[in-house]
C-alpha cells in the first residue's frame, strides 16, 4: 500500500504541475486579449485560445481531485466525507444476533399463524436451534415478537411492517432495536450443550 501511495502522491505532484502550467498560459491568453493595441484577429484568436485552454484546464484539476480523493481514501480507509468507516459501520449497526435463514425458517415452522402470513408451515429448524431461539424471544413482548418475526423471519421492510400493524415506520424501527439488544443480551444468558 506504501509504494501505492507514494506513486498517487508522484503522479499528483506531477498533475498540479500540468495545471499550474495550464493557468499560466490561460493568463498570457487572457491578457493578450484584453491588449487593445492588438487587432481584432489577433485578440480573437487569443480568447479561443484561452477558452481551449480553460477546458483543457478543467479536465486536469478534476484529476487532481480525483488523486486527492484516493490518496485520502487510502491513508485513512474510508471516504474522505465519511464519519466512519463502511466496515466499522457493518460491525456496529448491522449485527444480528440470529442468522437470517435460521429466523426464516424458525418462523415457517412457528405458530401462532399471524393473518399478514399467508405461508404454509414447515418443521426444518432443529430442537436445538428452536430452543434457543424460543428462550431468546421471551425476552420480547409479544408486539416485538410480532415484528421481529415479520422482519427477521418475512423479510418484510420497516414499512410494509408498519403498513400491516397500522403503526409508524420509526415505531418499528424501534421495536427492532430495541428486540435485537435484548435478543442480544438473552443469548449470552443461554447455556449452550456441549460447552464446560
Amino acid at each position: 500500500m506504501k509504494d501505492l501511495i507514494s506513486e498517487y502522491k508522484k503522479n499528483l505532484k506531477e498533475t498540479k504541475e500540468i495545471l499550474f502550467g495550464l493557468q499560466q498560459r490561460i493568463k498570457e491568453q487572457e491578457s493578450i486579449s484584453r491588449n487593445e493595441a492588438l487587432c481584432d484577429e489577433r485578440r480573437l484568436e487569443a480568447e479561443e485560445a484561452a477558452g481551449a485552454l480553460e477546458q483543457d484546464r478543467s479536465v486536469v484539476a478534476s484529476w487532481v481531485r480525483n488523486l486527492e480523493y484516493s490518496l485520502t481514501w487510502m491513508r485513512t480507509g474510508k471516504g474522505p466525507s465519511n464519519i466512519r468507516g463502511i466496515e466499522r459501520r457493518a460491525a456496529y449497526e448491522r449485527e444480528r444476533p440470529f442468522d437470517p435463514m435460521l429466523m426464516q425458517r424458525y418462523f415457517r415452522s412457528e405458530e401462532p399463524v399471524y393473518e399478514w402470513d399467508g405461508h404454509e408451515r414447515e418443521s426444518v429448524v432443529s430442537s436445538s436451534d428452536k430452543d434457543i431461539i424460543d428462550l431468546a424471544l421471551t425476552a420480547l413482548t409479544e408486539r416485538e415478537v410480532e415484528v421481529y418475526l415479520m422482519s427477521r423471519g418475512h423479510c418484510l421492510t420497516q414499512y410494509a411492517i408498519a403498513d400491516k400493524l397500522g403503526i409508524s415506520r420509526n415505531s418499528v424501527k424501534t421495536m427492532l432495536g430495541r428486540a435485537d439488544k435484548k435478543i442480544a443480551k438473552a443469548i449470552v444468558n443461554i447455556p449452550r450443550e456441549g460447552v464446560c
